[in-house]
């Protein structure tokens, strides 16, 4: 019998290299493939801005003002544009109705929106006859697919008063605006950090308590504030020269070691606005905070986040945009000129 002198196979040199020539394809594909994700990202989460940006003009046309950024509940815009991107049912189960020990009735103390805190991430139904507490729920509109998906995430912020009146009263004398009581940032313990909503976009408030030294009170204040009720006509800097609504996708907070909060933080819809006090997060307090900062504006995107403006246009903006240019975007009746060279 005659046999073949023809070789089977591969001889390990040839199968290392062809290897190695698979592995140099994957490493020139992959970042095609992130940047193809990544624009698909960007692209989807400027609609969802547009949405909430539409949202907010038809609820001006009903109602002839925008939606208080914070109402006497705490109960925040993005709550009241739920009907407007077609989530009445959501918007009903809502409970508006708290009644805690101070005089402000708290959406977050309800136990219909929110399970008391317990540090446990389990959690009781909510009082009968309610399925589903009136805080919850993710909304694909409301969520930056760059983001930390909700999942992830361990702090939920429900709003960021910042006054500087204490809980004594809700008028600031010297800037003659109206703020919300107390002082500071106000997160969810578990288990209603668990529950609660998330979303990756924020009313925008602007630098309320500053006047660059001009003298005029409330001169760099957002659209959106406490019982705030403003009108397009309000906005004096012009509707494309000033900030609707704002990204808040990178965040991160740090209640020390062991905390069940400390991680990814999100805030959730039925809250509050944000300031323009800091600049946007680019990354400049890592290593502290390497995922991003809790008290700031940004975004996942890689150089960029996304803003809608008050004329419901969306643009992307410098993570580091100049600090002043970034006050005087947030603020709608400065009557400062923008550098555009500055975005």
């Amino acid at each position: 019998m005659k046999r073949s002198s023809g070789r089977k196979g591969f001889t390990l040199i040839e199968l290392l290299v062809v290897i190695a020539i698979i592995a140099v394809l994957i490493g020139l594909l992959l970042p095609a493939v992130q940047k193809v994700r990544e624009a698909a990202n960007r692209m989807s989460c400027t609609n969802n801005l547009k949405q909430v940006a539409l949202a907010a003009h038809n609820y001006h046309d009903t109602n002839r003002t925008f939606p208080h950024g914070l109402d006497d509940q705490e109960v925040g815009a993005l709550c009241y544009l739920l009907p407007y991107i077609e989530q009445d049912a959501m918007f009903k189960n809502f409970a508006f109705d708290g009644n805690p020990p101070n005089p402000l009735r708290e959406w977050f103390v309800n136990p219909a929106n929110r399970p008391p805190s317990t540090g446990a991430t389990t959690y009781p139904p909510p009082p009968a006859p309610r399925t589903t507490y009136g805080g919850a729920g993710n909304l694909k509109t409301l969520l930056c697919p760059s983001a930390i998906p909700p999942q992830a995430v361990t702090a939920v912020l429900l709003f960021s008063p910042q006054s500087s009146d204490g809980g004594a009263t809700q008028k600031n004398s010297t800037y003659n605006i109206l703020l919300p009581r107390g002082a500071g940032f106000l997160f969810s313990s578990n288990p209603g950090s668990v529950v609660l909503g998330r979303t990756h976009y924020v009313a925008m408030g602007g630098y309320p308590v500053f006047d660059a030294g001009t003298g005029i009170p409330g001169q760099f204040k957002g659209i959106f504030g406490f019982k705030s009720g403003t009108a397009i006509t309000d906005v004096l800097d012009g509707t494309s020269n000033t900030i609707l609504i704002g990204e808040y996708g990178r965040g991160w907070v740090d209640f020390g070691a062991g905390n069940a909060l400390t991680g990814y933080c999100a805030l959730t819809w039925p809250g509050g606005f944000m300031y323009t006090y800091w600049a946007p997060d680019a990354g400049q307090d890592a290593p502290t905070y390497p995922n991003g900062v809790w008290y700031r504006y940004g975004a996942q995107h890689a150089g960029v986040f996304n803003v809608a403006m008050a004329d419901g246009s969306v643009r992307p903006l410098k993570k580091n945009i100049d600090f002043t240019t970034w006050v005087v975007l947030g603020g709608m009746q400065d009557g400062w000129v923008l550098n555009q060279s500055n975005l």
